[in-house]
């Protein structure tokens, strides 16, 4: 049985990258791994190195689950964007978060699931905060899980598309 942060190592040198992150957000999130601890094992680690290096640079405990790890492992890729986790947003009726949200450009992308979604309560509750971003000019994207599982390009090139139009009008 390996420890913690030697799983960690372990799996980024063997996934693909964004199973690995998952993994090691998920090591954060709970406090099995800290993030120094991450960061100066992975400099020293014996094999993959370079990907155990990306992994802890990228990895965050700010990741609600692997769902949102899957989803900035994809946004990580999209140039001229820098999103955040768990963006706050100050609103007229109060604060919200976004999952992962550009505060520069006003882009935010949401990992929605029929799971979170599966009460009315918070069906509404997602609509009212979405209608409120898009009052201050928040571009609001939508990720479906199976979507991101099987179709990471195609969602990326949206995001790609939002991000590159944000940039040329400003």
């Amino acid at each position: 049985m390996t420890d913690p942060v030697r799983t960690v190592l372990d799996c980024a040198a063997t996934l693909p990258f964004r199973d690995a992150l998952a993994i090691a957000d998920s090591a954060l999130r709970t406090g099995d791994v800290g993030a120094l601890e991450l960061s100066e094992a992975a400099a020293r680690a014996q094999r993959g190195r370079a990907a155990a290096v990306r992994v802890a640079e990228a990895a965050t405990a700010l990741a609600a689950n692997p769902f949102e790890s899957a989803m900035r492992a994809m946004a990580l890729e999209v140039e001229g964007a820098r999103f955040v986790p768990q963006q706050e947003v100050v609103t007229p009726v109060g604060r919200a978060w976004v999952d992962l949200g550009d505060p520069e450009l006003r882009v935010a992308l949401e990992a929605d699931s029929y799971t979170f979604h599966g009460s009315t309560d918070g069906f509404v509750r997602d609509i009212r905060r979405y209608n409120v971003l898009a009052t201050l000019d928040w571009a609001v994207i939508r990720v479906g899980f199976g979507d991101l599982m099987k179709h990471p390009g195609a969602i990326k090139e949206q995001v790609q598309a939002v991000v590159w139009g944000r940039r040329s009008s400003r």
